[in-house]
């Protein structure tokens, strides 16, 4: 995440991006913090209406996904 910051400020960050199905990417995050979670005994549950594709970086938008559930799980008592 520090060297993305830097990337940014130096305006040398690669961004692929391509239409992305925000479904795919919230399930991507989620399984990716299921462990954490399940060691502090929170159930993620995903209740998701029907959302738009859009335009966008799938791979640093799952790692936004990633990032916020982390913190989430990280300040949630058990």
């Amino acid at each position: 995440d520090l060297l993305d910051v830097s990337r940014m400020v130096q305006g040398t960050l690669q961004l692929q991006i391509a239409p992305v199905n925000l479904v795919e990417v919230v399930e991507a995050a989620l399984d990716n913090v299921r462990p954490l979670a399940a060691a502090k005994q929170i159930e993620l549950n995903l209740q998701l209406g029907t959302i738009p594709s859009l335009f966008g970086d799938s791979n640093r938008l799952q790692q936004v996904g990633v990032n916020l559930l982390t913190n989430a799980i990280k300040f949630t008592p058990e």
